[in-house]
């Protein structure tokens, strides 16, 4: 059946003592499934991963895309001395891998194509010698029937950088700075490397980096290990801060000068807007889109690198962005200009579903203008796409693209809630506009409820706040950096505390520009900003 392919490189957790078993590894790939990854892909460039790292990805259901340790490599295989060696080592995994189901996909190389059609070789030789090719394709059929065989990845097509067919290595919305509306506008069939950008760790993390005495903005350490192209004038930092200017609307260099705090919290909420924007669009209905590879899964030392997971395996936004995106039954609104707001209901488990739909079109943060309500059933395997227009009463330009007047809209929001028991599902926010959110307050409150399980943190706020998250020692929330919609109580999960154990909690939540401390029990507030 027709899947779109949520997937993660699990990169080492320690590549020098090879540190890569089922304690080492395991909660990252926790936090993976519950972000809705359903493929991994083992890389080139890193080492094998041992027998008890793979019975693991088989416990866990989770298919495996292979690379052998050939990455990025055009040697002269067609020699016999030269390709008995990468022949045994293929050999070596395909007979180790025998009994583990996960393998599912085992590639040749990686970007040996790709590279030889950027340096103008590609009309005159085809990489990866047809001799050492057929003979390792021959290999894999002897002994593996079940995997497919891919030669290299990216490969085929007009060029191996193009995007219009099979994998490729996506740089547009990176490295080419390509505006975020070309997600929509040229979805690429199956980026297999994407969205790299230097992604800043939480606060917790960046006092494990940063002295505490030292500004965070201006200390050399925050710049080592940013990923960087050899011999470019430019790093992925660069990258980021130009998505910043266009999502947010703000100026990144005089940010950095004058306010380096209001930078990092910026920084922050572009590498969780682009990975939402950009996944919402590829998921969208009629995109050509059939999955997307994260590179990197974790960061291998800490710093500002690719990985969605940093160092110290503590989520980065664009994780939670893909928590929100990808997760199995997922409501996704998409922006379609003049023809409104879509809302895409997405069910990948075999079951059918019935909800109650509402949308809500904000103002000024917290008024509602329009309303409407539908019921739906989407069957399993299966979803459900309409406009917005088909739900709200009258005429509403939800997404400000008429220029009926002046713009006072500030989000649209889909609550979806079971029909019966009226239990809140999913909660997307659809903000309009590029500019960050207006600095008010939003009035939040936040406070530990007690429950069988433990305290849970419980949220509520006046208007409407966006990315929202949650700085405590005492537990880990299961989410971070959503919109948090007005007047509804909003109660997170998190890491689970035993129900008798007593402490009280010295974090805070965080929005733009405001803090609050978390109080206990219930009928506590926030403080102001």
């Amino acid at each position: 059946m027709p899947l779109f392919e949520r997937r993660a490189d699990p990169m080492k957790v320690d590549p020098v003592d090879l540190a890569v078993g089922r304690e080492a590894v395991g909660p990252g790939l926790r936090l993976f499934r519950e972000a809705g990854c359903n493929v991994l892909r083992v890389p080139g460039t890193t080492v094998y991963d041992d027998d008890p790292l793979r019975e693991r990805f088989d416990e866990l259901g989770i298919p495996v895309r292979q690379e052998p340790m050939l990455p990025d490599l055009d040697c002269p295989v067609e020699e016999p001395t030269r390709r008995a060696a990468p022949l045994e080592e293929a050999k070596a995994l395909l007979d180790r891998t025998q009994r583990h189901p996960s393998l599912t996909l085992l590639y040749g190389g990686s970007e040996i194509a790709h590279r030889a059609a950027t340096h103008g070789q590609w009309e005159s030789a085809e990489p990866r010698p047809t001799g050492f090719t057929s003979e390792l394709a021959a290999l894999v059929e002897r002994l593996r029937l079940d995997p497919p065989f891919l030669p290299h990845s990216p490969m085929g097509g007009s060029r191996p950088f193009a995007l219009d067919e099979g994998p490729r290595h996506a740089c547009a919305l990176g490295a080419c700075l390509r505006p975020i509306a070309e997600a929509q506008a040229a979805p690429p069939r199956f980026p297999a490397r994407c969205l790299a950008l230097a992604g800043l760790p939480e606060a917790a993390s960046l006092a494990r980096m940063v002295p505490a005495d030292v500004g965070v903005g201006h200390d050399r350490r925050c710049k080592t290990l940013v990923p960087r192209d050899c011999r470019g004038s430019w790093d992925f930092e660069d990258v980021r801060e130009h998505y910043l200017e266009e999502l947010l609307g703000v100026d990144a260099r005089q940010l950095r000068r004058v306010d380096p705090e209001r930078r990092l919290e910026r920084s922050r909420a572009t590498a969780f807007e682009r990975e939402r924007r950009v996944r919402t669009a590829w998921r969208r209905p009629g995109s050509p889109c059939r999955g997307a590879l994260v590179r990197h899964a974790r960061d291998l030392s800490p710093g500002t690198g690719f990985g969605v997971l940093d160092a110290f395996g503590l989520p980065r936004p664009a994780r939670h962005a893909m928590n929100q995106v990808l997760k199995p039954f997922r409501l996704l609104p998409t922006d379609e200009a003049l023809d409104g707001i879509d809302v895409l209901l997405s069910n990948d488990p075999p079951g059918s579903a019935a909800v109650r739909l509402e949308i809500l079109c904000l103002c000024e943060g917290g008024v509602p203008i329009a309303r409407g309500v539908r019921e739906l059933r989407v069957e399993g395997h299966g979803a459900v796409t309409f406009s917005v227009f088909r739900v709200l009463p009258g005429f509403v330009d939800p997404s400000c693209a008429y220029r009926s007047g002046p713009s006072r809209r500030d989000a649209v929001v889909a609550p979806i809630f079971h029909p019966h028991t009226e239990t809140l599902l999913d909660e997307p926010t659809h903000p309009i506009g590029r500019h960050e959110p207006r600095r008010r307050d939003p009035g939040l409150e936040a406070a530990l409820e007690r429950g069988p399980d433990g305290r849970r943190p419980q949220l509520r706020c006046r208007p409407l706040a966006r990315f929202v998250r949650i700085d405590d020692e005492a537990f880990r929330v299961a989410s971070a950096w959503f919109q948090s919609t007005p007047g509804r109580d909003r109660l997170l999960d998190r890491e689970p505390l035993p129900a008798g154990r007593g402490f009280r909690s010295s974090g805070r939540v965080h929005t733009i520009g405001c803090s609050y401390p978390i109080a206990e029990g219930e009928g506590a507030g926030g403080t102001q900003p």
